[in-house]
């Protein structure tokens, strides 16, 4: 990400909420309540409401689905069957006791805007480069939405991997850790310094992490499949080129080494109700979910 600009990633990711729920055949991947947010982060500059736009127009959404189809086919329905499953996990979670939900990397997610009036007692923390945050906020106050009390935002700078600075107190027993879409986009040692050292010296009794990462293929690069040499020059001209990548073997026993407990390991689509979905199985490979534990 590049100094003084929110992320590229966070603001496509947006779009591509809005540009899901117009399509009949995707509309149950983009949560209704998740719209107007999207809508709100994306209102601000000139260049974002133009994007939102762009979106959301009938008459430009065949041009969207053509440049989809020319580069990472299926990647709307891949963001929403992430969120999807972060999200049914993240509320599993909490009914079985968690107390506070941290998300780091939070770009313009909705997760805890959305979840923290249902859940009052849950603590979020949604952590961020403070550009990103910034952007958030102002879109945000620009159509006069509010950040839920319980919700504490924390401008941080996680590309060195230390989450060390957040309060995390004996009143939190049991916290889920969120690292979505994020760790792909920072040095090897940050990455693993977050899903090995999530809190540093943490109260909490447990800690519970989902997070994505990138699958390092046989030849050795990582990225989609279908891949797009497009996709790739973009992000490294928009400053987000993938920096950290493995293989789910290798992962896994690293994680291990270092006392976690794999509770899942899923691949695209990432559930089997996904699977029916009238779109059919996601062929979009290459960025897996982990559940873990820590104790």
């Amino acid at each position: 990400m590049k100094p003084g600009r929110a992320s590229s990633t966070a603001k496509v990711i947006a779009a591509s909420t809005l540009l899901a729920a117009s399509d009949p055949h995707r509309v149950a991947l983009a949560d209704a309540a998740a719209l107007p947010l999207c809508r709100a982060f994306l209102s601000v500059t000139a260049a974002d409401r133009w994007l939102r736009a762009a979106a959301e127009l009938p008459a430009l959404r065949p041009m969207w689905r053509a440049l989809e189809r020319w580069t990472y086919p299926g990647v709307v329905a891949h963001y929403g069957a992430r969120k999807r499953a972060i999200e049914a996990r993240t509320r599993a979670a909490i009914e079985s006791g968690t107390t506070c939900v941290v998300i780091v990397g939070a770009g313009f997610d909705t997760l805890a805007l959305r979840l923290a009036p249902l859940y009052p007692k849950v603590r979020w923390v949604e952590v961020d480069h403070p550009d990103t945050q910034a952007a958030k906020s102002a879109g945000m106050a620009h159509v006069g939405v509010a950040w839920p009390g319980n919700v504490q935002t924390v401008p941080l700078d996680v590309s060195r991997g230390d989450l060390s600075q957040l309060a995390v107190t004996h009143s939190d027993d049991h916290v889920l850790l969120i690292i979505e879409g994020l760790l792909m986009y920072l040095p090897e040692d940050a990455a693993m310094a977050l899903l090995t050292q999530p809190l540093g010296k943490s109260a909490a009794a447990s800690v519970r992490q989902i997070f994505t990462y990138m699958v390092r293929w046989p030849e050795g690069r990582a990225g989609f499949r279908p891949s797009s040499w497009l996709i790739d020059a973009w992000l490294r001209w928009r400053g987000e080129p993938f920096r950290w990548y493995a293989t789910p073997g290798a992962l896994r026993l690293a994680l291990q080494n270092q006392g976690l407990r794999v509770v899942e390991h899923l691949e695209p689509p990432f559930d089997d109700v996904l699977k029916s979905h009238k779109q059919g199985t996601i062929a979009l490979r290459g960025e897996n979910l982990v559940v873990t534990e820590l104790f």
